[in-house]
């Protein structure tokens, strides 16, 4: 069985798309509006790492056998 692994970064390069805004009165947003949504999809994209992380350690640790010294 051949089995297809995509690393995280291949995935986060395979998306693309545009964000707009627009404030209520149709003007522009402030200056620094992208720059704090740049911050929080930021933030976002650590914790998800982090959380594939933890998760491929799991897996790696599910999959290995178990030490001989634990009884």
């Amino acid at each position: 069985m051949t089995e297809n692994v995509v690393s995280f970064e291949e995935k986060r390069l395979a998306y693309g798309g545009e964000i707009t805004i627009t404030m209520n009165d149709g003007s522009g947003p402030p200056p620094q509006a992208l720059a704090h949504l740049g911050n929080v999809l930021s933030n976002y994209e650590q914790v998800l790492f982090d959380q594939i992380a933890s998760l491929e350690h799991e897996l790696e640790m599910l999959d290995s056998p178990p030490d001989e010294d634990e009884d």
